[in-house]
């Protein structure tokens, strides 16, 4: 089998939740690597079920999905499920969850059920906040639109409660999952689960007719009709049942004791639950007249129902992998309401993960035609798993992306998700300008390589190019790789390379300046190989770059803690005359082997550039001696003529 790599908090969570559900982890994490190899890449834990474990991930082509994990022997349940969900057929409907395929894994005896991911549950929902008068009526009327669908195409729930009444924020719509399962699964398999909760859920919100009959094979819809009942006089409540309670109503055919009887819910209590809670399943209302019913005597207006996640909604599922909903509250009631073309996210710093940044660029997703797009994020907890959803962004937005800004700093990003970006913005066609910050990440030749068919394409073509990965494990033959790709640019006029501690040496470098003098067309030039292993020898070879580069008004040089000394700098500076051009020059070799001579011919030199307006200059911590005879001869140079800005000798 393939490997799949998690991040620390996603092994953490898998670990906790088997030792809390007496699952095998091991089989577990089978489960995972399987679907990774269909295509499906695992993000978090939703929950566990009576037959087996629920996890979200993202398909092939970036969706996110929900997949049931069943575990069972009976070879013949991939059909059985097929039919009873008829999930071929739900395509058009309004509120049942969508089935996008059934996979059966022989190996591992799991059927996989991939599903249409929801927000969250109705029962959450109710433990979160009160709904009003206005947002009861909604919800109520969905409910009993999705019976009707279920009816329509001949299924049986056999299994409603508020748990499998899902919630989709972007939709605004409620609707069933798990319809058709529990007569399917009650016959060929005994539950996953001992948890006696979750049996007594199930039981709560079951009609008197299947307790006493005790075959499931005969599942009727009026079934359904008496638990969504008991779900909407939960609802009105403001609570679940207790298993008693349900015992007591279905002893005594009444609920009303249980349900606040005052002038707004008395037309509600007569006419609608007291004609689907009735013990005689005979005596329940048809779905089609509940509907009726409610329509003619009520105002109906969907806004109602987005006011619950604007308001209450964002407490939930703080400490859960799902989508973390107070991020995503803030940005998609931000976005939802403007038609705008450049975004810009910034959630640096604040130690969010995968789950909360899933909720950040499903908000985004709600803007059409981005143009410009700025996303930074670093120093945070995201893996590979949260880079995902950046692609399925930028792959959203492929046809309308013309200058992208993407930093995850100082997260844990691999090789894996770096490739799935570069494929992404391999798309954008239009893209002119991009910065990409992936400091203090894991990502190898491998993954740094996947920018080479970017580099290479006809079809885009980049002005400006800004790479970021400094400290991660790319060596002087990857970046030498990508650069001879990125000869094919040929309208870039703007290059910044951060590459710091990488280990480059002056074999290393020398290469990298012999691909760089072809890039004649710049006009800004960013170096920045700090802390490499760096030597006069490989640093001369910069001198190449300037004797024909006639385009060049901007140059800057970071290359502190390193080996450079006098004979290699101003091998280098001298050339900077032939820059026609020339109007800035930032010069930083802190810790390097730089003495008085080489600051004296550094100021000669540049005193030969004649367009040259800015120059910025470190040279801290060298081998000077005579600082104050220095600062003179570059005070006399260039103070008063232009900008002249030095940090230290």
């Amino acid at each position: 089998m393939g490997q799949i790599i998690h991040g620390s908090y996603q092994s953490q969570q898998i670990q906790e939740f088997c030792e809390q559900n007496s699952i095998d982890i091991n089989i577990f994490q089978n489960q995972i690597k399987f679907l990774s190899q269909m295509k499906y890449q695992y993000v978090g834990i939703l929950g566990n079920g009576l037959f087996g474990q629920q996890i979200q991930a993202y398909s092939e082509n970036y969706q996110s999905v929900a997949i049931k994990i069943i575990y069972s022997k009976n070879s013949g349940l991939e059909t059985a499920l097929k039919q009873s969900t008829k999930y071929k057929q739900i395509k058009n409907t309004q509120h049942l969850a969508q089935i996008h395929e059934i996979v059966y894994n022989p190996s591992l005896n799991t059927y996989y059920i991939v599903q249409e991911l929801a927000d969250c549950s109705l029962k959450e929902i109710l433990e979160s906040c009160k709904l009003t008068d206005k947002q009861i009526y909604e919800t109520t009327l969905q409910l009993l639109e999705g019976l009707a669908e279920l009816e329509n195409l001949g299924l049986i729930h056999g299994d409603i409660k508020t748990e499998n009444i899902l919630y989709n924020r972007p939709k605004n719509k409620f609707m069933f999952t798990d319809f058709g399962l529990a007569q399917v699964l009650m016959k060929s398999n005994k539950p996953a689960s001992s948890n006696s909760k979750q049996l007594q859920r199930t039981q709560i919100y079951g009609a008197p007719e299947l307790e006493k009959e005790q075959d499931t094979s005969r599942f009727q819809n009026k079934m359904d009709t008496y638990a969504l009942g008991m779900v909407l006089s939960e609802i009105i409540i403001g609570k679940g049942f207790e298993l008693e309670e349900s015992i007591d109503i279905k002893n005594n055919n009444d609920i009303q004791d249980y349900i606040p009887f005052d002038s707004h819910h008395k037309f509600y209590i007569e006419k609608i639950i007291l004609n689907m809670v009735k013990v005689s399943k005979k005596e329940r209302q048809e779905t089609s007249e509940l509907i009726n019913t409610l329509k003619k005597n009520f105002e109906f207006n969907e806004q109602d129902l987005m006011a619950i996640y604007i308001k209450e909604i964002s407490k939930l599922l703080q400490n859960q992998q799902k989508i973390s909903k107070d991020y995503q509250m803030y940005y998609q009631k931000y976005f939802s309401q403007r038609n705008l073309q450049k975004i810009s996210a910034n959630e640096s710093r604040t130690q969010i993960g995968d789950g909360q940044l899933y909720g950040i660029i499903d908000a985004i997703k709600l803007c059409k035609n981005i143009q410009e797009l700025e996303l930074q994020f670093y120093v945070n907890l995201i893996t590979d798993s949260g880079l995902f959803a950046i692609t399925s962004l930028v792959n959203d937005h492929s046809k309308s992306l013309e200058i992208l800004t993407i930093n995850f700093e100082e997260n844990q990003i691999r090789d894996r998700g770096i490739l799935q970006l570069f494929q992404s913005i391999n798309k954008c066609l239009l893209l002119r300008k991009l910065s990409l910050s992936f400091t203090k990440n894991r990502i190898t030749d491998d993954g740094f390589r996947g920018l080479i068919p970017l580099a290479n394409s006809s079809q885009i073509q980049l002005q400006e190019l800004k790479l970021h990965f400094s400290e991660n494990q790319i060596t002087g033959n990857g970046l030498i790789d990508v650069l001879k790709a990125l000869q094919q640019q040929k309208k870039l006029t703007s290059l910044s390379l951060y590459l710091a501690d990488i280990c480059i040496n002056d074999q290393d470098f020398y290469g990298i300046t012999e691909v760089l003098t072809n890039f004649k067309q710049l006009h800004e030039l960013k170096l920045c190989f700090q802390r490499n292993d760096l030597s006069s020898d490989g640093f001369k070879g910069l001198a190449e770059i300037f004797k024909d580069n006639i385009l060049l008004q901007s140059l800057e040089f970071y290359f502190q803690q390193n080996k450079i000394d006098d004979q290699g700098l101003i091998s280098v500076v001298d050339k900077l005359q032939f820059c026609q051009k020339l109007q800035l020059v930032e010069l930083f070799f802190s810790e390097n082997r730089i003495t008085d001579h080489g600051l004296i011919g550094t100021a000669d030199s540049l005193r030969k550039c004649k367009q040259l307006k800015d120059i910025y200059i470190d040279f801290s911590e060298n081998k000077i001696q005579e600082k104050q005879r220095i600062q003179q001869i570059f005070d006399g140079n260039f103070k008063g003529k232009m900008n002249f800005y030095s940090i230290d000798f």
